[in-house]
């Protein structure tokens, strides 16, 4: 399967279905079931916080849309990133 940004728009609008599922899935896991974690260095089960669960449902159907950055990409916006941080200090 090719990854999201590779692929044409109709296949693009197949898979921002996965967006319209985001909110039902937060009303499950907020108020019917809770989603729960292992946490590695105690092993307890935890439950995650509002603003991080609405987050991690968003990277699990980014995850099934297929969408992801390659190393250049990364490094190209990392350098961008550091470029505009560094103007911003040397304008001050």
């Amino acid at each position: 399967m090719k990854r999201f940004q590779e692929v044409n728009n109709i296949i693009k609008i197949w898979r921002y279905r996965y967006y319209l599922y985001i909110p039902f899935k937060w009303i499950w896991y907020k108020y019917i079931k809770p989603f729960e974690v292992t946490n590695d260095r105690t092993f307890m089960i935890e439950r995650v916080a509002d603003a991080s669960l609405w987050k991690i449902l968003v990277g699990i159907a980014q995850g099934k849309m297929n969408w992801y950055y390659t190393e250049e990409e990364i490094k190209s916006h990392m350098d961008k990133m550091r470029k505009s941080l560094l103007n911003n200090e040397e304008s001050k």
